[in-house]
């Protein structure tokens, strides 16, 4: 934002859990210009998928986005996020869209007022680029995807003004300043503020973590990382099957890697007669940027006088192609980062205090995926690996090798424990299994040992408890009789208030002198529906009953 727009008296303390200065009141005294824009200083995304929430406290006027390179504001002509090619954004207060032009968006009994809280999430990856909205924590739907149409028009978006290379996106709003009234709202970038428009799953909030300086040390995010967290388990992710499949955790897209390596001194153990840690990225014939840490187990005699030939990587095309290199002081971790840039046929290989380059003599864009084995034939350990969509810049390249990668593994943890304070759970069209540990089946007495297999693998056949819904892309779980249930997995953190929102189809009510137990909290503590259509809320002995009675089936 220029300083000639507003004063600082424009901004003022919000938040819940994280409090700044992202409540925006603009006015005639503090602000020049009917239309100012306010956008985020040094937050800038170019690959994942991001989210942040935009509460309304005057509903007038709002046009909220993202923005990359290009994008100029001019309040006093009314030009604002949206208003030009390099920006995008909503208004629910008219329903519209704007990128450039306007577009009718959302039907007209869907417009936000007061109090609202719009959701704005950013897709990136590749050349496949999309801005999501959400008001209240309903899906209003895909506004923007790159070369596709903008809502019922025939209008192309271009998500790419600048072409791919070295694009980046950042939020913005823009408000409508009258000297009567002025729109006014309030940022949340934190997910724990995030109560009435939750963080989407997979998605990322933009509220980094607090102990570290932005602007100087982190490197951009980037679109997968494995091998980065301190505490070794945290490193894998189990999923829930009937095989013993181990996989590497991916830290921030959830596509995470088969393995068969085993783990030793926090690192992934490469034996010496191995094809090397197989890694396989989808080409978008565009720059490639791969980094990790790596520390040679063989034994040689008298190291310090010993140079050894490492062969970092190969990449399968028609013919075998690999890369080299000659180190000396092999007790040490190593730290590398590769630049594959396909259109100059170039890589940049930066490793301890060298920087090499090479000439790639042969065409990818042809290929639909780059096949890599990291370190073959080699006895290695190796850790923070991170790979990046595009080519780092010299600066970022700096920051890797400096601070490396431990702020992802922060904001993973910091993530996961929000998911048990804060969730949605879906179940899909033909689901098999019950894909989450989150939640999980139980048709026995409830005991915490099985409880923690049960997360980690499926025993019985878990298809039986989903039923599709008929013409939906969606299916609803289905208990039997009064020995089947579900066991949900929150936050270990003392709760004094709970909200759970359950959609359920309940055939009868039970029966004279039985109850249907919909919530089970501890072993004191239970709330159920009886055979009159009452609510209990049963608690130490004291029971609590609603004034009114639902609506539900007929009493058999």
């Amino acid at each position: 934002m220029p300083l000639n727009i507003s004063d600082s008296s424009v901004f003022e303390g919000c938040g819940n859990n994280h409090k700044f200065k992202g409540r925006i009141s603009p006015n005639p005294k503090n602000t020049n210009g009917p239309f100012p824009t306010y956008i985020v200083d040094n937050v800038h995304v170019s690959e994942g998928k991001w989210y942040y929430c935009v509460k309304i406290l005057v509903s007038d006027i709002i046009q909220i986005g993202w923005a990359t390179n290009g994008f100029i504001p001019v309040p006093d002509d009314a030009r604002g996020i949206g208003d030009d090619t390099y920006s995008w954004s909503y208004d629910g207060s008219r329903g519209t869209l704007y990128n450039n032009e306007e577009f009718h968006f959302t039907s007209d009994d869907i417009r936000w007022k007061k109090n609202d809280v719009c959701g704005c999430g950013i897709e990136i990856d590749g050349e496949n680029i999309c801005i999501k909205y959400w008001l209240n924590g309903n899906y209003l739907g895909k506004a923007f995807e790159h070369q596709s149409n903008i809502a019922s028009t025939t209008t192309k978006c271009n998500m790419l003004p600048n072409g791919r290379q070295g694009t980046t996106y950042f939020p913005g709003v823009s408000l409508q300043v009258r000297s009567y009234s002025s729109s006014r709202c309030e940022l949340i970038f934190s997910p724990e503020d995030m109560t009435k428009c939750p963080l989407p799953k997979g998605y990322k909030p933009l509220l980094m973590p607090k102990l570290i300086n932005i602007e100087n040390s982190i490197v951009a995010y980037p679109y997968s990382a494995y091998l980065i967290d301190d505490q070794v388990q945290n490193n894998f992710h189990t999923q829930r099957s009937t095989t013993s499949t181990i996989f590497l955790r991916d830290f921030v897209s959830e596509h995470h890697l088969e393995t068969g390596f085993p783990m030793d001194d926090h690192q992934l153990v490469l034996p010496e007669n191995s094809n090397g840690l197989p890694l396989a990225i989808d080409n978008y014939a565009s720059s490639l940027t791969i980094s990790f840490d790596f520390k040679i187990l063989t034994e040689v005699e008298n190291e310090t006088d010993t140079k050894l030939d490492v062969l970092l990587f190969t990449l399968e095309n028609t013919e075998i192609f690999s890369v080299q290199i000659s180190i000396s002081k092999i007790e040490n971790e190593i730290r590398t980062a590769i630049i594959f840039d396909p259109k100059e046929q170039q890589m940049t290989i930066y490793f301890n205090n060298e920087c090499r380059k090479f000439h790639v003599a042969f065409e990818t864009t042809k290929m639909a995926k780059l096949n890599f084995h990291i370190l073959p034939n080699i006895a290695v350990g190796i850790k923070n690996l991170g790979i990046w969509k595009y080519a780092l810049s010299e600066e970022h390249i700096r920051r890797l090798f400096t601070y490396g990668l431990f702020y992802v593994a922060i904001d993973y943890q910091q993530l996961k424990e929000h998911r048990k304070q804060a969730n949605t759970i879906t179940f899909s069209k033909n689901q098999q299994q019950f894909s989450s540990q989150l939640l999980v089946p139980f048709n026995e007495p409830f005991e915490e040992n099985i409880w923690e297999k049960k997360k980690k693998q499926v025993d019985i056949d878990e298809s039986k408890y989903f039923r599709t819904i008929a013409g939906t892309d969606e299916s609803v779980v289905q208990l039997f009789g009064n020995k089947t249930y579900l066991v949900l997995d929150k936050s270990a953190n003392q709760w004094c208030e709970y909200t759970l929102i359950l959609d359920i189809c309940i055939p009868n009510w039970p029966t004279n002198n039985e109850q249907l137990t919909l919530l089970t909290l501890n072993t004191q503590s239970e709330i159920y529906i009886t055979h009159n259509g009452k609510i209990i809320l049963s608690s130490n002995g004291t029971q609590n009953k609603s004034d009114s009675t639902l609506n539900g089936p007929p009493q058999n």
